[in-house]
């Protein structure tokens, strides 16, 4: 379980968040192993483009104010670009793992471990 009750009873609208999460965690593991099983070597443009589509798509739920894609191989979002607290998330699209690589494929090791390109 990954919503430990660490909390105290003040907190009690921070665990319905935590809730949530468990409730979409599956969802949000098949989203990423869908991910990951897309080729995006750096090399492969093809599979780099896909791969924004599909993170951009999935991104468009939090409708972000802009989306800039930087290079052809990168992504920016954002949101309340005035808000007086910003959150950076960073990440990056493409892997080293070649169209000819054995490594395509995410695959859980168990329960709580997925193993994967990208």
């Amino acid at each position: 379980n990954i919503c430990q009750n660490n909390y105290d009873s003040s907190s009690v609208e921070n665990m319905k968040h935590f809730d949530q999460i468990e409730d979409e965690l599956e969802e949000m593991v098949a989203l990423l192993e869908s991910w990951v099983s897309i080729n995006s070597h750096s090399e492969n443009l093809l599979g780099i483009q896909n791969l924004i589509a599909k993170v951009t798509n999935a991104f468009a739920l939090l409708e972000p104010d802009s989306v800039d894609i930087i290079e052809g191989r990168g992504l920016f979002f954002q949101k309340r670009k005035t808000a007086p607290l910003q959150i950076y998330l960073g990440g990056h699209l493409d892997t080293v793992f070649s169209k000819s690589s054995h490594f395509q494929k995410a695959k859980r090791l168990d329960k709580e471990t997925l193993q994967g390109p990208g």
